[in-house]
């Protein structure tokens, strides 16, 4: 994308002096539920700006319509840069289009301090930092003169901590970098670009995840998690998912290092790296991934798709069930490989409901076609966490409303969400209250007890995305079935 582009989209939006502004204040007072510290700490955060604005809008305070809005943003694309072309333009044609909460910044890195090593992945290292610019924001109020109207205010929060993302130096000025940073723009919270001055390496400004990683997560706190907390946190991978193939994209690397925890049941998708289109994506002479995550039409050398990534939200189902990690006994080499293939799985989380397990096992079809879509998946889900909703004041589950819930979940199977031929099919209404109940019960006693899964991690079982070549891999299973008397089904 060039900057004339940029230029171009701008006066297709509307340069004209007679733009219109679609913000109405009715007087230049701070809306009444802000006290006056605040109201001084807005004031304080208003940039120096300059440009005719509709005769509505208000630089002074922080009342200011989109429209115009993108005419000041406009007016300042010559008084920053980021030293490459392709991220200006980025920048500047997301700031022409998105609300004021949405579009991106270019940030001087000396507005971040505290900047310490989180973590690092296949496509580059992790920090956390203190951005003393803080997040946008804004807030709306009611006219009181016309109630069919709203009075919108932007403001930021303050210094916040965020997440820095340092993509690796052969991700940058790549194809494969502006295919990340579009995604994190369309399904994370992508706040902004900035440099290192040391390396001159760009980083994402991302939302931090102050609890850290699911794996991380579930080691540290399982024996915490109630029932409704891991429907809350299946919950919210699985509509993280379905945005992102509702999009018609494919995310081709979902594993529990890449779901970040807000709280006990809040969950994002993170790290975009191989984040693509659908209509895109082709068969390549490499893999990328964690093995125990990768569906097997794609260790065969199938294209990633978005059946490839249902498969891999099986596997992180099952992992937030059991509390424990996919495979961790044995070595992640070839002969793992060769399993999956052959049909191999997880054993059944015993105390999870039959349900959620069902779920799970239909997730992991050998064929890709008869996987359930990210939105089915979500709907199920979402029935079962109407559980949450459904317990009395000593904690134990009300009953009758269980019943009236799992009616309904079981009515959305009948109707066609599965095959209608499907195990799930015979459980009656109050067998899976039961279920519901039992799982219930089953988390209770493990929180009491303060029970943790305790399985050793095999030495040579990697969690790390890595790529493997198609080629390599085959020449060690051709090896592999000749010395076992096997025959192929990954070629």
């Amino acid at each position: 994308m060039e900057k004339q582009h940029v230029l171009e989209l701008f006066k297709l939006k509307g340069k004209n002096p007679q733009i219109e502004c679609n913000f109405r204040m009715s007087d230049n007072e701070f809306p009444k539920t802000l006290d006056p510290e605040r109201i001084r700490y807005l004031k304080s955060l208003n940039p120096e700006l300059e440009s005719s604005l509709g005769p509505k809008c208000d630089l002074n305070l922080p009342y200011i319509c989109d429209n115009c809005l993108h005419r000041v943003l406009h007016g300042k694309f010559s008084s920053w840069t980021s030293g490459n072309e392709l991220i200006d333009s980025f920048i500047q044609e997301t700031q022409l289009f998105s609300p004021y909460e949405r579009y991106p910044e270019w940030v001087p890195h000396n507005s971040l301090s505290q900047i310490k090593k989180i973590g690092e992945g296949g496509f580059g290292t992790v920090f956390s930092a203190m951005w003393s610019w803080g997040i946008k924001s804004s807030l709306e109020e009611e006219d009181k003169y016309d109630k069919t109207r709203k009075n919108v205010y932007h403001y930021r929060t303050g210094p916040c901590t965020v997440a820095l993302k340092k993509l690796k130096g052969e991700m940058e000025f790549t194809q494969t970098f502006l295919l990340e940073v579009q995604a994190q723009f369309d399904f994370c919270h992508l706040y902004g670009i900035t440099q290192d001055p040391s390396t001159l390496e760009y980083m994402f400004i991302m939302r931090f995840a102050p609890q850290g990683d699911l794996r991380r997560y579930l080691l540290r706190n399982f024996d915490n998690l109630t029932l409704p907390n891991k429907l809350g946190i299946a919950q919210t991978i699985c509509a993280e998912l379905e945005k992102i193939h509702a999009k018609g994209w494919v995310h081709g690397d979902l594993h529990s290092g890449n779901i970040l925890l807000l709280n006990e049941e809040n969950a994002f998708i993170s790290d975009f790296g191989m984040c693509r289109p659908t209509d895109t994506v082709e068969a390549k002479d490499k893999v990328y991934g964690v093995i125990s995550y990768i569906a097997p039409e794609i260790i065969r050398g199938n294209p990633y798709s978005q059946a490839g990534d249902i498969y891999s939200l099986g596997i992180l189902l099952w992992e937030l069930a059991c509390g424990i990690i996919a495979f961790a006994d044995r070595s992640h080499d070839v002969n793992l490989i060769l399993d999956i293939c052959d049909g191999l799985r997880p054993q059944t989380c015993h105390y999870s409901p039959l349900v959620y397990n069902d779920i799970i096992k239909v997730c992991w079809d050998p064929d890709p076609s008869k996987r359930p879509s990210a939105s089915e998946i979500l709907i199920s889900i979402e029935r079962l966490c109407k559980f949450r909703r459904s317990r009395d004041d000593f904690g134990y589950p009300n009953s009758e409303y269980l019943i009236e819930i799992s009616g309904d979940f079981f009515k959305d199977y009948q109707s066609g969400f599965f095959d209608p031929d499907y195990d799930l099919i015979k459980y009656s209404d109050s067998e899976i209250h039961q279920q519901l109940k039992i799982a219930h019960k089953a988390c209770r006693i493990y929180i009491k007890m303060k029970w943790k899964p305790n399985k050793p991690i095999h030495s040579e079982a990697v969690y790390t995305s890595r790529s493997f070549s198609y080629k390599s891999l085959q020449d060690e299973i051709d090896i592999l079935l000749v010395k076992s008397n096997r025959s192929s089904i990954v070629g």
